[in-house]
């Protein structure tokens, strides 16, 4: 009786104030048995909408219970990043590294508020500064081949250097923090993906020639902050913050 009316709202809201008006409103007592014993084939048992409502009311509870669990990773999150601030500000430390062409690696070392980049030559055993100084904390480093490093930022940054003639070859800025890097090659086209402070994984392409133009898309992973990634054959794993 009420079919087209109830089907045109949106939110649970409106459903309710509908059917009490409904229920108000309703005098045809013809129409109301018509409906009930000749067009609802079978008239639908007490059992049946028990059944349902205990359905609606388990999906209810666990919606509330995966918006207080991505509270609770709101307020880790920030707690993490607020110690890190803290810890970081006043002293230089090594915050990551990555190797290429087989024996040699970058070193980041910084505070919350910058980083400087060195270069490792293990055979010589030698190590020397890079004219490289970023103004924020770099918090993961992957080698995507042997002339390109990347370099993730607290600041939602990925910088592509050349490891031969150090410059920048390209930037993008992402939606959170990056925490860790991976990449993958197939068919000459490269991605790389970035594991994100708000449980994302971004996905970058398009940086491949001279005057690459990244693009990226998101996709979601959870609420805790992706912290690891690993390329094993042809899966991504995902490692996530839980405490």
């Amino acid at each position: 009786m009420n079919e087209r009316s109830l089907l045109a709202k949106q939110d649970t809201v409106s459903i309710m104030r509908q059917l009490k008006a409904s229920a108000k409103l309703c005098f045809d007592v013809d129409h109301l048995f018509q409906t009930a014993f000749e067009v609802l084939k079978p008239f639908t048992r007490r059992q049946d909408i028990a059944g349902k409502q205990a359905c609606y009311y388990k999906t209810l509870k666990e919606h509330a219970k995966k918006m207080d669990m991505e509270k609770i990773a709101l307020k880790d999150r920030e707690r993490m990043l607020s110690e890190m601030e803290f810890l970081s500000v006043n002293q230089l430390v090594i915050e990551c590294a990555a190797v290429y062409d087989k024996d040699k690696l970058w070193l980041c070392h910084g505070h919350q508020n910058g980083a400087h980049i060195s270069k490792v030559n293990c055979e010589e055993s030698i190590m020397y500064r890079l004219n490289i100084e970023l103004e924020s904390r770099v918090m993961c480093m992957h080698a995507l081949d042997d002339d390109t490093m990347l370099l993730g930022t607290l600041s939602h940054f990925v910088h592509s250097y050349s490891t031969k003639s150090r410059r920048l070859l390209w930037e993008i800025r992402l939606n959170d923090s990056v925490l860790s890097l991976a990449s993958h090659e197939e068919d000459g086209i490269r991605q790389v993906y970035a594991g994100l402070a708000d449980g994302t994984v971004a996905v970058i392409e398009n940086i491949e020639g001279q005057s690459p133009k990244p693009e990226t898309f998101y996709i979601m992973i959870g609420s805790n902050p992706v912290t690891c990634l690993r390329l094993v054959e042809r899966r991504l794993w995902c490692g996530l913050e839980i405490e």
